[in-house]
């Protein structure tokens, strides 16, 4: 049992027992004033923990949206280190099923996969930092995030030897999450446009 609920159910019991203690104890009008003040104490009461309640959910309910956010963060992080092998089936624990978040990062995923590039050389120092975290809002089944993230992702060419492209951001980023069967997914991610040249690929940019 909760220990709201229990709570709730020792406040109810000292009510009964104490309005019948005034009723035995007391007569006419200071009987009444008795039980008043009795129920006057008891309804502040179960507005209380009724609060109380509501307080602790929406912590529970921040401390997994923030969770999420993490997760996901790493969980693509780990998504690029994989190419050009493509592995994206671990995104659907964090994402919505193609929502724009997911799409966009299988869009960066196939092309630099088709170009045959890598994360994974021997000494690429490429890596993310979730820096700060904010929740803005949790309305019901959406809520909004908004974070400041560093990537660095140092794409390297096996078959130039070269590094095509390096990405090296410090931004802040906002997440929309919706809740799909009682889990918080990111469906959308929007972050400001790259202050380094973008991802060409084949005639496509990628951000």
């Amino acid at each position: 049992m909760k220990k709201v609920d229990l709570g709730i159910i020792i406040a109810s019991v000292s009510l009964v027992l104490f309005i019948l203690f005034s009723i035995l104890q007391f007569q006419g009008k200071d009987r009444y004033i008795s039980i008043g003040i009795t129920l006057v104490l008891f309804i502040f009461i179960i507005i209380w923990f009724l609060l109380r309640r509501r307080h602790k959910g929406r912590k529970k309910w921040r401390r997994k949206i923030e969770d999420v956010i993490r997760k996901a963060i790493n969980e693509e992080f780990w998504v690029y280190r994989q190419v050009p092998e493509i592995k994206l089936e671990s995104l659907g624990e964090y994402f919505t099923h193609n929502g724009p978040a997911m799409k966009r990062i299988e869009l960066i995923v196939k092309r630099t996969s088709k170009r045959g590039w890598t994360l994974c050389n021997l000494e690429n120092p490429s890596t993310n930092k979730l820096i700060e975290i904010e929740i803005l809002c949790i309305k019901k089944d959406i809520a909004e995030v908004n974070t400041r993230e560093y990537w660095y992702l140092r794409w390297y060419n096996p078959k130039t030897d070269k590094y095509p492209y390096i990405y090296n951001e410090t931004n802040g980023q906002k997440y929309y999450l919706k809740k799909v069967e009682g889990r918080w997914l990111i469906e959308k991610n929007v972050y400001p446009p790259l202050s380094s040249k973008p991802l060409n690929i084949e005639g496509s940019v990628i951000g």
